[in-house]
């Protein structure tokens, strides 16, 4: 693995963090580095941080699966970065498959409600994308970047131009 590459694992583990704080229940540190509009942490680190949680819950609890496969998440409020609770709870445990719920709480106020199922994916699988071929999109250096805030200087979001939405001045 290249020195870049083994830095940004670094860096991803030190923001993906959970510290136990009980059984099935975590700390976390909702990372300035992944937030959009400069103090709300984006919905899919979110999700990232629930598979972690959901992976280690199965996992404490003896199930085999090493992969999140699924998931469906209600984002019911918008926290802010800063400390935050996630609770899991395993509600099937199966061989080939397993389900767990898992929350996340900020303040004692529900933020994120997912359920998540987990496998194990073989080596050298590819992904399945149905029917349809992946979308080709442009060079980076050929999408538009948008008046946002975020988290830190160095993260950028861009977009292709042929698919981004544009507010006209009739609204």
């Amino acid at each position: 693995m290249s020195q870049q590459k083994q830095g940004s694992a670094r860096r991803w583990a030190e923001i993906t963090g959970l510290e136990a704080d009980g059984p099935g229940a975590w700390r976390v540190d909702l990372a300035q580095e992944l937030a959009v509009m400069g103090t709300k942490p984006n919905g899919g680190y979110m999700l990232a941080l629930l598979g972690e949680a959901a992976l280690a819950a199965a996992h404490a609890g003896g199930a085999p699966q090493q992969h999140v496969v699924a998931a469906s998440a209600k984002y019911l409020a918008s926290p802010d970065v800063g400390p935050a609770r996630i609770e899991a709870e395993v509600l099937r445990s199966g061989r080939t498959a397993t389900q767990v719920r898992t929350r996340l709480l900020q303040d004692g106020q529900l933020g994120v409600d997912a359920v998540l199922t987990l496998g194990t994916l073989s080596e050298g699988s590819e992904a399945s994308w149905g029917g349809s071929a992946p979308v080709a999109l442009p060079p980076v250096d050929e999408c538009e970047v948008p008046p946002l805030v975020l988290g830190t200087a160095d993260t950028s979001i861009a977009y292709d131009p042929a698919t981004a939405i544009r507010m006209t001045a009739d609204g």
